[in-house]
């Protein structure tokens, strides 16, 4: 027989406040997802079906006129190019940033993204919020960990459920030592991703692990100082 679990009211703002997490320290990583997930689970079972890429079977046909069995060549004439917006150009400065990226060329790519994101409409909330994130990951890997967190807020406030940007952010607050925000960030994304990403549960069970040694040390100076 299948038992239900009620979950207590205060885990509903499990996300919000960092008071949540000190009992966390003592009870171990399992048990704080464990509880997480009820919650998580609770809340979004509404609204997740799968999402297709867009444009997927759009398949057309270009249908040409038969001439002798044969198809009729192309009219030669070109209808005049249309200028690009600006959504397209940024597109296609982030396009190049990630060829520069995949060569290592970090820079170079840091000056691509920085050219999307001056070019994108900035109602162009998911473009921008891309944009961002990948010049975080490139700063990530020059060790800018500052120029990383500055960019993957921005990011986050684009689109706040960008579970890619909370763990790259974590990851920089976790080299930075700022463990609190490091946990909360990568606590967020597990629970955005339904607990199925097996990185994200172990980043925070590492992380959850520091921080309870951090604490445990602090305590214990404070009660040599006695």
């Amino acid at each position: 027989m299948a038992t239900h679990t009620t979950v207590p009211v205060e885990v509903k703002d499990v996300t919000e406040g960092w008071s949540k997490w000190d009992i966390a320290l003592y009870v171990g990583a399992p048990i704080a997802l464990g509880v997480a997930g009820l919650w998580f689970y609770s809340r979004s079972k509404r609204g997740s079906g799968k999402k297709g890429d867009l444009g997927a079977g759009d398949n057309e046909t270009i249908k040409g006129e038969k001439v002798s069995g044969k198809l009729a060549p192309k009219s030669q004439s070109k209808a005049p190019s249309q200028p690009q917006s600006r959504q397209e150009l940024a597109q296609a400065a982030k396009n190049r940033g990630n060829k520069f990226f995949k060569d290592g060329k970090y820079d170079a790519a840091i000056e691509c993204y920085t050219e999307a994101i001056k070019t994108c409409p900035p109602d162009i909330k998911n473009d921008m919020s891309t944009f961002y994130q990948n010049r975080a990951a490139a700063y990530e890997n020059q060790k800018k960990y500052d120029q990383v967190v500055k960019d993957c807020t921005s990011a986050l406030e684009l689109n706040p459920k960008y579970s890619k940007a909370l763990a790259r952010r974590s990851k920089a607050f976790e080299v930075l030592k700022k463990y609190r925000e490091s946990l909360e960030d990568i606590t967020k994304a597990c629970l955005i991703e339904g607990f199925q990403n097996q990185a994200y549960l172990m980043a925070a069970d590492r992380v959850l692990k520091t921080l309870g040694k951090v604490k445990a040390e602090e305590k214990y100076k404070v009660f040599l100082q006695v």
